[in-house]
């Protein structure tokens, strides 16, 4: 008799085992994603560090944004970093700002996490992406 309740409550072990991987694993994409999210983010950021320059497309931004907002007379709403899947391992990876009264600006860049090859999609990131090769 004892044999068939260990038997019992193996099975029982099982099955509760079975059930509690299921909504881990539902919830572990939306975890691989912000991931995957957070990586692009920071590849697009650390871009021009490796070239040996003090600047990076990150820190370029930052400063434009710390000399400009004491300027504006209007004031300077910072939405920041954000990345969308595109395609399997593309992101596309966009800074956006507005200064109260004026359009949104949006800067933004393609990147492949393949090969961490990332591709400027309006001219002001081109130019920054540009500058953190140079400075």
């Amino acid at each position: 008799m004892f044999g068939r309740h260990t038997w019992a409550y193996r099975l029982l072990g099982c099955w509760m085992m079975l059930f509690s991987i299921f909504p881990a694993t539902a919830g572990d994409k939306n975890v691989i994603e912000e991931d995957a999210q957070a990586l692009a983010c920071r590849l697009v950021c650390q871009f021009g560090e490796a070239s040996g320059g003090a600047e990076t497309i990150g820190s370029l931004i930052e400063l434009n944004m710390r000399q400009w907002k004491p300027q504006s007379s209007r004031g300077i709403e910072i939405y920041g970093w954000q990345a969308q899947k595109v395609e399997a391992a593309i992101y596309r990876v966009t800074y956006e700002y507005e200064e109260i009264g004026c359009d949104r600006r949006v800067l933004s860049w393609q990147i492949d996490l393949r090969d961490a090859n990332i591709v400027p999609l309006t001219p002001l990131s081109r130019r920054i992406m540009e500058m953190s090769q140079n400075l």
